[in-house]
């Protein structure tokens, strides 16, 4: 076998949660994909598209794409139902209207917004696969950073 035709194995790191160059997931990213460089041909690191791509020269830094209508949900999401609130004892949010019994503000969003990040996730694995400039016969690795379980299933 020719080396040219010679199979050739990839390492894709998808991170989501990489927006800057300051910070534990840029160092741990980096450190990763560095070693990488070692094991496999190609490396390339999917960050979100707030990431500075600003990256070593051992590695390729690309955005995730993700869809458009996610981003608006995302955003609407965040508005909606921002962080910075506080649940009392029994996980409800007593100054929203909205919320009220079990079912409160704190439970289903939260169900809502795992269920839209498993999608948006497995939709942006096929996109990056798809471009992804490989043959049938090349190895490809996925190494996913702060990502749920339940969203790769």
């Amino acid at each position: 076998m020719d080396t040219a035709s010679k199979p050739r194995s990839w390492l894709l790191i998808v991170d989501p949660s990489l927006k800057s160059l300051d910070g534990h997931s840029y160092h741990y990213d980096s450190a990763v994909a560095r070693a990488a460089t070692e094991c496999f041909d190609q490396v390339r690191v999917y960050a979100d598209r707030d990431f500075l791509r600003v990256a070593p020269p051992e590695f390729q830094v690309r955005t995730i794409p993700d869809s458009l209508l996610f981003r608006i949900l995302r955003s609407a999401f965040a508005r909606v139902f921002a962080p910075n609130r506080t649940a009392d004892a029994s996980g409800s949010f007593a100054s929203d209207p909205i919320s009220g019994g079990p079912e409160s503000v704190s439970a289903w969003p939260t169900r809502l917004r795992t269920n839209l990040r498993a999608r948006n996730t497995a939709a942006s694995l096929r996109r990056i696969l798809a471009r992804l400039p490989s043959s049938p016969e090349d190895r490809v690795h996925v190494l996913f950073q702060y990502t749920d379980l339940c969203e790769l299933i």
